[in-house]
């Protein structure tokens, strides 16, 4: 296994980050923050989405419709698997 510091990870991946988002883990990365949970927000803040559903985007789920616009849908695939 090869040593790789954080920051030469995230610089290898930048690519794959919007730039708001590559600035949110920088800002983590140089603060010293170990909170691991709080970088996966960051990184994959979709996965957590649903929380912030409304009656209506419940409503859809449950009746299996994605309530998310099919352009923000295409763009979290994109993304592929983590």
């Amino acid at each position: 296994m090869t040593n790789i510091t954080f920051n030469e990870l995230l610089n290898e991946h930048k690519h794959l980050l919007k730039d708001s988002t590559y600035v949110k883990v920088y800002d983590f990365y140089i603060s010293g923050n170990t909170d691991l949970e709080k970088l996966q927000g960051i990184l994959f803040h979709e996965e957590t989405d649903w929380i912030y559903d409304s009656s209506w985007d419940k409503s859809d789920r449950a009746n299996g419709k994605n309530p998310m616009r099919q352009e923000y849908t295409d763009k979290m695939n994109k993304k592929g698997p983590h």
